[in-house]
């Protein structure tokens, strides 16, 4: 695990190729870029706890998937909406959006880019 830091923003990645968590800094969209191989299935972590307001939580969620890849599971637990995905075509990027509506009642969205690659 690292964490890359600048003024406008911090990633913290929890594993480089497929997990990571997007922190909210200052009203900015946090989206960062991972490879994927075809033939890879894996898991994508959204991690909303350092955006919510104390005592809010996610009420739903809408995970917007690209042609190409396809979404083998979703879920939400806690802070976290994670995605499984399959597929993909080598040399391709790939937009996965999560939009999330809270318990305050507050809407937003945080996207990911996946390249895919063989591996």
């Amino acid at each position: 695990m690292f964490t890359v830091e600048s003024e406008s923003r911090i990633f913290e990645i929890i594993d480089e190729n497929r997990t990571f968590n997007i922190k909210h800094l200052g009203g900015i969209d946090m989206s960062n870029r991972f490879l994927k191989d075809p033939d890879a299935i894996l898991d994508y972590i959204f991690d909303w706890e350092d955006w919510l307001e104390d005592g809010e939580f996610i009420s739903s969620y809408v995970i917007t998937i690209p042609d190409g890849l396809t979404q083998v599971n979703d879920g939400k637990s806690g802070y976290k909406v994670t995605v499984w995905l399959s597929g993909g075509t080598a040399g391709t990027d790939y937009t996965v959006s999560c939009k999330i509506v809270t318990s305050g009642g507050r809407t937003e969205e945080r996207s990911i880019v996946l390249r895919v690659v063989e591996r």
